[in-house]
C-alpha cells in the first residue's frame, strides 16, 4: 500500500475555510467559534499544562512520577496494526500508552492544524523512530470524504486511539464516528479510547484552581483571529467564563464581552452586546454507563480497560461484537 494515497488535500488550516466557519459561528444567536482553532502550538502547550494540573490534583503526586507510571502496559495494543489518532491536537496520552509498542506498522495523526501535525510527528518520531508516520490534515467528525481515504486500509488491522476526541465529542457525535469508521474499515477495526472521569466536586475545584490557565487557553484564539483572518478583537474587552452543564455532563467555555462593541472580521461587522458571550469549546465528561450505551448503539463491546495510575483517565478497548 502506498501511504501517500492517504493524504487528502490540505484544507482546514487555509484562511478561506477558517474565515467561513468563523463568520458562520459569529452570525448565530449563541455566537460560537470552531474549537479546532484553539489548538495551534500555543493552545496545545497551554492545554497540556491544564491536563497536567488535573492529574496532579487527583493523584497528589509529582508530575514526573505520574508520567513515568502513567499507564499499565501489560501487552502491545498496536501489534501489527496501523494506528490512527483523530484529534491528536492536545494530548500526549497515546504516546505514553503505546511507548512499549514495537510492532506498529504505521502512525496516522489526524488534525485540522498543519502546525499541530508537524509538532506531533516530531514527538512521535523521537519516541518511535522506526515507525512510518503519515499525517492527515482534517477533522473526522465533519469531513465525510476522509473516510474514503482511510478505506485504503480495508481488510487490514486498524486501531483508532484517542483521548481528546472523546472529551470534545458528545455521545451522538461519537456514535456517528464509530458507525462511519466501522462501515469504511470493516471488522478488523478496533478502538482504544480514553474517557475522563471527574466528579462534580473535583470539576469545580479544578476549574477554580486552573482559571488563569483556561483564560490563557481561550483568550488567545482572538489574537489568532486578529492575525490570520484580519479581525480586530480587543482582548482586554473580554473575560473568560466556564459553565458546567450537569445534565449533559458538559463544560462550556465562553468569552464574555465586558462592553458593547463592534468587531470587524475581514469585511464583516458584528455587534456584540455587553455580557454577550462567544462559546469557544465544550468538553464532555463521559461515564462508564455512557460508554456502555455508546457500545450498544454501534454493536461494539468493551473488551477490557486500562486506568491511569492517577485515576484521572480510563482507556477502553472497544471491539466489534461477534
Amino acid at each position: 500500500m502506498n501511504p501517500q494515497r492517504l493524504i487528502p488535500p490540505m484544507y482546514s488550516s487555509k484562511q478561506g475555510n477558517i474565515l467561513r466557519e468563523v463568520l458562520t459561528g459569529l452570525s448565530q444567536a449563541q455566537k460560537i467559534l470552531p474549537a479546532k482553532i484553539l489548538f495551534d502550538q500555543k493552545g496545545v502547550e497551554t492545554f497540556e499544562n491544564v491536563t497536567d494540573l488535573i492529574r496532579l490534583q487527583q493523584s497528589q503526586a509529582k508530575r514526573n512520577e505520574t508520567y513515568l507510571n502513567f499507564y499499565l502496559k501489560d501487552d502491545d495494543f498496536s501489534a501489527e496494526s496501523y494506528l490512527i489518532e483523530p484529534d491528536c491536537d492536545g494530548s500526549k496520552d497515546i504516546h505514553f500508552l503505546l511507548q512499549g509498542s514495537a510492532n506498529l506498522l504505521g502512525y496516522i495523526p489526524v488534525s485540522p492544524s498543519s502546525d499541530i501535525l508537524i509538532h506531533r510527528i516530531g514527538e512521535f518520531r523521537r519516541l518511535f523512530p522506526k515507525i512510518k508516520t503519515v499525517p492527515i490534515q482534517g477533522d473526522l467528525r465533519i469531513e465525510e470524504d476522509l473516510y474514503n481515504h482511510l478505506s485504503s486500509f480495508l481488510g487490514r488491522k486498524v486501531l483508532f486511539a484517542s483521548s481528546l476526541m472523546t472529551s470534545r465529542s458528545s455521545r451522538p457525535e461519537l456514535i456517528h464516528f464509530f458507525k462511519k469508521a466501522l462501515k469504511y474499515l470493516g471488522g478488523k477495526t478496533s478502538f482504544v479510547f480514553a474517557f475522563t472521569s471527574m466528579t462534580s466536586q473535583i470539576q469545580d475545584q479544578f476549574f477554580d484552581t486552573s482559571a488563569d490557565l483556561w483564560k490563557n487557553f481561550t483568550i488567545h484564539v482572538l489574537d489568532r483571529l486578529n492575525r490570520e483572518v484580519s479581525a480586530d478583537f480587543h482582548l482586554h474587552d473580554f473575560r473568560t467564563e466556564t459553565l458546567f452543564n450537569k445534565q449533559d455532563k458538559r463544560t462550556d467555555f465562553h468569552l464574555v464581552s465586558k462592553v458593547d462593541q463592534l468587531v470587524r472580521v475581514n469585511q464583516s461587522l458584528f455587534k456584540i452586546k455587553k455580557e454577550e458571550s462567544i462559546q469557544t469549546l465544550s468538553l464532555f465528561n463521559h461515564s462508564h454507563e455512557d460508554v456502555e450505551e455508546i457500545c450498544r448503539k454501534v454493536k461494539l463491546k468493551i473488551n477490557r480497560t486500562l486506568e491511569s495510575n492517577d485515576s484521572y483517565m480510563k482507556f477502553y478497548e472497544l471491539v466489534r461484537q461477534k
